[in-house]
């Protein structure tokens, strides 16, 4: 009998610090949040000043705090609290949920419906939310009654009393898409205010680069080779900058011989056919870099290029698969300049 089997890693770094992270003139604290590792690196002539060793506490704490708050995983999490909630039904939310919501909402007009975080219902279609082995494909019946039910637009904010409802039964929030992008900001949030110049802040590949990693250098950011995990195939340098990544190398089921990545195209129910194996996306806040990275690989590489090329400050490397060859396309934004370097 076919089923699923799934590749479900616990870290997932797909964009690695190189170039110095770790060394002498940097040091690196690691905790596990999320469902990875979160790094905090910080150079050496910042590690020497008052606090910092508090200023690193305090961003872990904030990157747990949101954890908490939007886990799709955790029952006490605001988001399962929420997708308990009836219809209709107003929820008071917090600053960091509405914040949350706000971009969700953004982007879901941005890219005409690629970027969704009401797309549950798919998602436990699917058989990414259980451990267990899934024997079947799901059948085209089940797959539309979910998509009877998944739509940003049926997500209604309410500004004025900071809450919001659900219009439809069955609804299901997942925003995660963006918590960990939201969490990288608001753990450099939390350094920054106590007077850190420069640190790199990475949860499972969802990056922050503070300032600089030293007068003369940036911090330099390699993009992983998605089909080689022990390759780079590409250098960033970045500055005062957000960077995140997608790929169906992070987590997916195997059906038949056939891969089917976790990132669901909500337009049509389904695991992204595009032919994307790689977004990265640099943006000035790791949130929008996140929720970008989901929606170019559901877009696909001409469609999502189109979309960068209009957006100020924001910056992308799309890598698809050439059907029937070995060979890897690479789109690169016409902005990017020299921040980049791929290395093939």
């Amino acid at each position: 009998m076919n089923s699923f089997s799934k590749n479900i890693s616990l870290v997932v770094i797909i964009l690695v610090c190189v170039a110095g992270c770790g060394r002498h003139d940097t040091h690196t604290f690691r905790q596990t949040h999320m469902g990875t590792y979160a790094d905090i690196t910080i150079r050496q002539e910042d590690f020497a000043q008052p606090h910092v060793t508090e200023a690193v506490n305090e961003a872990f704490r904030e990157i747990e705090r949101i954890d908490h708050l939007m886990s799709s995983f955790r029952a006490d999490s605001v988001i399962s609290r929420i997708n308990r909630t009836p219809r209709e039904t107003p929820v008071q939310l917090s600053p960091d949920v509405l914040a949350v919501f706000r971009e969700a909402i953004r982007l879901y007009s941005l890219t005409k419906g690629a970027f969704d975080i009401t797309v549950g219902p798919l998602v436990r279609q699917w058989g990414f939310y259980s451990q267990e082995i899934v024997h079947s494909l799901p059948h085209a019946e089940e797959i539309q009654k979910a998509l009877e039910v998944v739509g940003t637009k049926y997500l209604v904010l309410q500004p004025e009393t900071e809450s919001f409802y659900l219009e439809k039964d069955g609804m299901e929030i997942d925003v995660a898409g963006l918590a960990k992008g939201y969490a990288v900001d608001r753990a450099i949030e939390a350094i920054r205010a106590h007077g850190v110049r420069s640190a790199l802040v990475n949860c499972g590949g969802d990056i922050y680069c503070l300032g600089a990693k030293s007068e003369q250098d940036p911090w330099k950011v390699g993009i992983r080779h998605p089909r080689n995990q022990k390759k780079v195939i590409g250098l960033l340098r970045l500055v005062d900058t957000a960077v995140a990544t997608s790929g169906d190398y992070e987590n997916f089921v195997t059906f038949g011989g056939e891969r089917y990545s976790h990132i669901i195209d909500p337009r049509t129910g389904r695991p992204s056919s595009s032919r994307v194996i790689g977004v990265t996306v640099i943006a000035p806040q790791c949130v929008t870099a996140d929720g970008l990275a989901t929606a170019l690989f559901v877009m696909g590489a001409d469609e999502g290029m189109r979309l960068i090329e209009t957006l100020p400050y924001i910056e992308c490397i799309i890598i698809s698969e050439q059907k029937g060859s070995d060979e890897l396309e690479i789109a690169i934004s016409s902005g990017i300049g020299d921040r980049v370097t791929i290395l093939r």
